[in-house]
């Protein structure tokens, strides 16, 4: 009462943190109104816990709606091992370190599992409207999603102390190059386990979705089998045309020592220099760097063979060089 729109379901034992449940609907059971809820119905809940830096991260960012229309949306994802609630997160915005204005993610509550994703977006029906979205379900509305500014901002998430969970600095410059309009482009997170703020965390959503994937799976998400090699560069081939399939090669490293500096230089068949990824730059045990195929002034470059060139060292004095052919395809 006094809306019978909920009921108190009560359990002769004590439900235990780490296990997710499943309720399911074996015999008739109906509304106060008679209505009868089919058999086979089903829910997943547990016990929340409070989560802590990365266990709850963005991963994708609708900054700049379509047509004007006031329908941004940040979608999350719990990359934590245990079920968050997401009563008890807050969304914000504001270039500062803590966030000028905040939301609570989900007033009523909403228990996110791990490895799932859902979108808080500012109007439920224009996202799903104009990005046909998987599932649904998978897009929360929140009323009071602060706003974010098109061309620079940030997007927090934090507890209800505003202890931060996650936070990104977006900027419209990080969007691929040749978009004539960024209008209803979202961007999204190449990998789960990537620097938030490294810009090459981040690339538009592909064309062949609507530029953005809300509540599902992102376009442009690396499927790259990584072994722990030295050096792993998949594809080796690619075409940078911004349809969801091979529009970048991505480079990792992986180092047994710390306090490594690395180089990674693209040159073409004839020897000359076209694009610095990396120049001595600083890193850690594992590094990723992306080439969307564009040249040092951001100008794409022709289909052809080049030639990557890594070199890393670290302050033990271990130094190696390694080079790697790279091909670039497109598609008439």
């Amino acid at each position: 009462a006094p809306f019978y729109n909920a009921v108190d379901i009560v359990f002769d034992k004590s439900l235990r943190k780490g296990t997710v449940y499943q309720l399911s609907i074996i015999d008739s059971v109906c509304d106060c109104a008679g209505n009868i809820l089919p058999l086979g119905n089903m829910l997943m809940f547990g016990i929340d816990e409070i989560p802590s830096n990365n266990d709850l991260i963005i991963n994708e960012i609708l900054f700049d709606s379509p047509s004007n229309e006031d329908a941004d949306y940040v979608e999350i994802y719990n990359n934590s091992s245990f079920i968050i609630d997401l009563k008890k997160i807050k969304v914000g915005n504001g270039l500062g370190e803590l966030p000028e204005k905040t939301a609570i993610a989900q007033s009523d509550g909403y228990q996110l599992f791990p490895q799932k994703m859902v979108a808080l977006c500012k109007n439920k029906q224009l996202t799903y409207n104009h990005y046909y979205p998987l599932d649904k379900k998978t897009l929360l509305q929140c009323d009071s999603l602060p706003p974010y500014a098109n061309s620079h901002g940030a997007v927090h998430l934090t507890d209800l102390s505003l202890n931060h969970l996650d936070r990104f600095e977006y900027d419209e410059k990080m969007h691929y190059k040749m978009l004539t309009s960024t209008d209803g482009v979202s961007l999204e997170r190449v990998r789960y386990e990537c620097d938030t703020q490294d810009d090459q965390s981040w690339k538009s959503a592909s064309a062949n979705v609507n530029f953005g994937t809300p509540g599902y799976e992102n376009s442009q998400m690396s499927s790259a089998l990584l072994e722990k090699n030295d050096l792993t560069v998949q594809p080796e081939i690619f075409s940078p045309d911004n349809d969801g399939f091979d529009d970048y090669t991505e480079f990792e490293l992986t180092f047994p020592d710390i306090e490594n500096r690395v180089s990674v230089l693209i040159f073409n068949k004839r020897g000359a220099l076209v694009r610095h990824l990396a120049n001595n730059e600083p890193c850690g045990n594992i590094v990723h760097y992306r080439w969307d195929g564009t040249d040092d002034r951001n100008v794409p470059l022709p289909s052809d063979l080049y030639v990557a060139v890594i070199q890393w060292w670290n302050g033990n004095g271990k130094t190696k060089s390694v080079r790697k052919s790279v091909g670039i395809v497109k598609y008439e």
